[in-house]
């Protein structure tokens, strides 16, 4: 049900605030894995479809997991290879304003699989 709700407002924020964009070179939102967080320089590094990115972040920016606040140290990647994705919503200068982090792996049918914040497949691995 959360899960849901996290997808609908995620796509609504997308569409709306996609059509308020100041700069046609920065989106207004990004999706995707979080390679590496670099707390001391207020930035991450992110894996999109469209590419790799270094995101600088507000100093006010609002990281969020499952509804409830959490750190940026929060969002470095769980082991090598498994990382966790996200939402990131840019201002009109393209620093990060709010980021919505997801992270949901579970044992289904003799398999390992990985979900991102929209409900899709990301990873799948039989269970030795």
């Amino acid at each position: 049900m959360f899960r849901k709700a996290l997808m609908i407002f995620a796509a609504i924020s997308i569409v709306v605030l996609g059509s308020f964009s100041a700069h046609a070179y920065h989106p207004s939102a990004l999706h995707g894995d979080i390679l590496d967080v670099l707390p001391e320089q207020g930035k991450i590094r992110l894996q999109t479809k469209k590419g790799m990115f270094i995101l600088e972040l507000e100093p006010s920016c609002q990281i969020s997991r499952g509804g409830q606040s959490v750190t940026l140290a929060a969002v470095r990647p769980i082991a090598p290879g498994r990382y966790q994705d996200g939402i990131f919503l840019l201002n009109s200068s393209g620093r990060v304003m709010e980021i919505f982090v997801n992270y949901n792996l579970q044992e289904e049918a003799g398999f390992l699989i990985s979900y991102n914040i929209f409900g899709e497949i990301k990873m799948m691995e039989p269970l030795d």
